[in-house]
């Protein structure tokens, strides 16, 4: 059974990659406009290629506590603030 995510919206970290990849393909398969998370911009660039439409990613260490708090306030007010209502 295939589940619909049509309208969600999706964040993976590490989807430049593996298991990553794979769930972050099969969200936007499923619907989703996802974004995607890895320490590489360019491998970063090839994923989202891949992922295909809508899909969009950015460079970030997920190591580093600060750019992910950082990076999670942005994504929150430019993706997911407006859909709160």
């Amino acid at each position: 059974m295939a589940h619909s995510l049509k309208g969600a919206r999706v964040l993976v970290l590490g989807g430049s990659s593996g298991i990553g990849l794979a769930t972050a393909q099969a969200a936007a398969a499923a619907g989703a406009k996802v974004t995607i998370a890895s320490r590489s911009q360019e491998r970063v660039d090839t994923a989202v290629a891949q992922i295909g439409p809508g899909a969009s990613g950015v460079s970030l260490d997920a190591s580093n506590d600060a750019a992910v708090d950082a990076f999670l306030v942005r994504a929150y007010r430019e993706h997911w603030a407006a859909t709160d209502a």
